[in-house]
């Protein structure tokens, strides 16, 4: 049987700003890049959890769907019947509204969580009116197979036969929890991944210049390099990679908007979430006069703007439906809302506001043989890449799913008997025996397949997993290109006689018998 290789060891660092590593208070961090390779994280528009979607799969938020942990669903909202304490709302001490619901979602809300199978059902500090008209964006968590419509780094490496496991700080009752873990962990394990959120934590609690923050630093710093040392004594010389989803800035004002959740119109005719850094707004109704009142009561009340249509599309939040909001209003850094939906305590630092802004960005540090495959600053969708290809132990790991995906595909649309499975079987052998040859960025199998000749290709589907190779007709590039006579038209068969496709899982591509 062929010796194992090592697992790769990843840290998610919560809220490492890329200027917190230092000799004195971040030493095992630094003893890391030094041997590798340091570089500047640029995150996305968004919380922790678009940026842990981005990463695991390595498709932005208008690409997987995924953006905030709540949606806009009323109808199958979690908390319905929940508007029937509205009353509650009219508390005269915000803090004390605040302080009930942290009792709740700790107690009545945890058990009823539990009874109906989910993860929680807090209250957060969103308006009684308001819960019903909340649901999950996602109904399983984010490391399921497939969770988010793409391969996540986990789905990738389970592709390869391997298992994976996933340590995370915030579901222990102390940090050193995670090494009794590592004892458990299968020694054929192909992924090791730890999420540590404690200076994400420290951050909001007590700012960025508090000392306690800083101790907060270097303590996560020192179960950093015990977990490695913990891996490294089970596992021999891993890869390791770190890297934070982003950065933080200090606050130096906050800011209250009470007459929106007050309003009369609210939430019937129009709906709103406050962020910390944004203000999201639904127009429920036509009414344009309402829609001009409330965007001039939330510009007048906060510094910042509406993002324009050309920003949705920069930052990659130009979504086809409504779960996020009709009109998003940015604060610039240094800023907050407060009381917002999703703070129990008034927080002292705070992340998700422009990426553009130095302080929002984040670290990496991964070994000396990725720098040539690095930006600077690093991109999210590049740590995937690099995951992904660490991940590929085997010659044909990518090309199996990718058969595994087109199979499926194809058994849905024509069924398993016919010509057409001759055919399939022909392109099957094809697969397997292709050269390697070009890139796919977001391919598991960082590999480009042969000419399809005399084939006719259907339906380059964007349904599933929309392929990021320029030259290839199943990218979005192609298929604006190819606009009037591309193959994928929907109803027809186009003739194609030879076609370059990536055949990997970037790609979801059908077959058609040839006439």
């Amino acid at each position: 049987m062929p010796e194992l290789t090592p697992p790769m060891l990843v840290f998610l660092v919560d809220a490492f700003r890329h200027d917190f590593l230092s000799d004195d208070v971040t030493p095992n961090l630094a003893r890391l890049a030094e041997a590798g390779v340091r570089r500047p994280l640029r995150p996305i528009l968004g919380y922790s959890d678009a940026i842990r979607a981005t990463v695991f799969t390595g498709r932005y938020p208008d690409e997987t769907g995924y953006w905030m942990e709540y949606c806009y669903r009323p109808a199958t909202s979690p908390w319905q019947g929940l508007s029937r304490l509205a009353p509650v709302d009219r508390l005269p001490s915000d803090l004390a509204l605040r302080g009930l619901k942290l009792a709740a979602s700790a107690t009545a809300m945890r058990h009823l969580a539990k009874r109906r199978g989910l993860p929680h059902l807090s209250l957060r500090n969103m308006p009684f009116k308001a819960l019903d008209k909340f649901d999950f964006t996602l109904d399983k968590p984010m490391t399921a197979p497939e969770a988010l419509g793409y391969p996540s780094i986990f789905d990738r490496c389970a592709a390869t036969g391997r298992p994976w496991v996933y340590l995370d700080s915030s579901r222990v009752r102390r940090g050193s929890d995670l090494l009794a873990q590592i004892a458990g962990v299968p020694k054929d394990v192909g992924l090791i991944f730890v999420y540590l959120h404690q200076i994400d934590m420290a951050a909001h609690l007590f700012g960025i210049t508090s000392p306690i923050f800083w101790r907060r630093v270097r303590s996560t710093d020192d179960l950093l390099g015990r977990i490695c040392d913990g891996v490294r004594w089970r596992f021999g010389d891993v890869a390791t990679l770190v890297f934070s989803d982003h950065g933080m800035s200090a606050l130096s004002r906050q800011i209250a908007i009470p007459e929106l959740t007050s309003h009369p119109a609210f939430p019937e005719r129009f709906f709103v979430a406050l962020d910390a850094t944004m203000v999201r707004l639904w127009y429920l109704d036509e009414d344009e006069r309402l829609r001009q009142e409330l965007r001039e009561r939330v510009a007048t009340r906060f510094p910042g703007h509406f993002l324009s249509a050309a920003e949705l599309t920069a930052h990659h939040l130009d979504f086809d439906s409504r779960l996020y909001g009709d009109d998003i209003y940015l604060l610039p850094p240094g800023i907050a809302i407060f009381p917002n939906f999703h703070s129990f305590i008034k927080p002292k630092a705070m992340h998700a506001y422009d990426p553009a802004d130095q302080d929002q960005w984040g670290i990496f540090i991964g070994p000396a043989d990725t720098a040539a495959r690095m930006s600077d600053p690093v991109d999210l969708t590049e740590i995937t890449a690099l995951v992904t290809k660490a991940l590929d132990v085997g010659p044909t790991a990518g090309v199996r799913e990718a058969l595994y995906t087109t199979s499926a595909t194809l058994a849905s649309t024509v069924g398993g008997d016919g010509p057409l499975w001759r055919e399939w079987l022909a392109v099957l052998r094809w697969c397997w025996s292709a050269p390697l040859s070009g890139r796919c960025r977001t391919s598991s199998s960082m590999r480009s397949a042969r000419m399809l000749s005399g084939l006719h290709v259907t339906d380059f589907s964007l349904r599933r997993w929309p392929c990021s190779v320029s030259s290839c007709p199943c990218s979005p590039q192609s298929r604006r290109s190819l606009a009037g006579r591309r193959p994928h038209s929907p109803g027809g068969v186009t003739s194609v006689r030879s076609v370059q496709c990536c055949a990997t899982t970037a790609c979801d591509w059908r077959l058609a018998r040839s006439h």
